[in-house]
């Protein structure tokens, strides 16, 4: 039997259960996690996969952490109409991060 020389941090293993059962803000922060390397390996498309399934709950800071990898082209092609898109879901719940990012976004076109 093998078993895996990477032992995941004990935030990082309570967030995965959370997320699994659906709960949005531990969908969000696993995707933080993958999205950053915080605790486990870099991993771009399972942060956007997380982060997705916490936007589709209406996350406002999933959304503009989508936003802003779209924005970058972090794990995905660039596409600053997607980016605006996914900002202006958390703007609208007030996420400032999303509003600043949205500025950026109409100064870039």
């Amino acid at each position: 039997m093998k078993t895996s020389s990477v032992i995941l941090p004990f935030s990082i293993w309570i967030n995965r259960i959370r997320a699994v059962f659906g709960q949005a803000e531990a969908q969000s922060l696993l995707g933080e996690a993958y999205e950053f390397g915080e605790g486990v390996k870099l991993d771009y498309r399972k942060a956007l996969f997380w982060y997705k399934k916490s936007a589709d709950q209406g996350h406002d800071r999933a959304q503009a952490n989508i936003g802003a990898m779209y924005q970058r082209g972090d794990g995905v092609e660039a596409d600053l109409d997607v980016a605006r898109q996914w900002s202006e879901l958390a703007a609208t719940q007030g996420n400032l991060t999303a509003v600043q990012n949205l500025g950026i976004a109409y100064l870039l076109g």
